[in-house]
């Protein structure tokens, strides 16, 4: 028994990450679909349902918002990371327990 339980800890791990990066993508998509659509990203993710998603995915991510020289708005799109905080973005490296899965159209 005293085996079995890092592994099942693994296994919900690796779960719990490939659920935010399918919600994530799903997230990022529909954003840029808003910019093509409208010329500009929403003010909120609120924004995103009913059109173009029928609901926003259940998940604890956040979105950043901050203005470019021209005073476009760029977003930072992340979820919380391993420690279950709200780091602002801050990119959890490999392995780490601190930092926030942070998602991006570009990579």
């Amino acid at each position: 028994m005293d085996l079995l339980v890092p592994a099942v800890g693994k296994t919900r791990e690796r779960n719990t990450r490939h659920l935010a990066d399918l919600r994530g993508t799903l997230l990022l998509c529909a954003l840029e679909l808003h910019l093509a659509r409208n010329g500009a990203y929403p003010a909120t993710l609120a924004e995103l349902s009913p059109d173009p998603l029928t609901a926003l995915p259940v998940t604890r991510s956040a979105a950043s918002r901050s203005s470019t020289a021209r005073g476009d708005l760029v977003y930072i799109l992340y979820s919380v990371g391993p420690d279950m905080t709200d780091n602002g973005g801050l990119v959890a490296g490999p392995g780490d327990m601190q930092g926030d899965i942070v998602f991006s159209a570009v990579e």
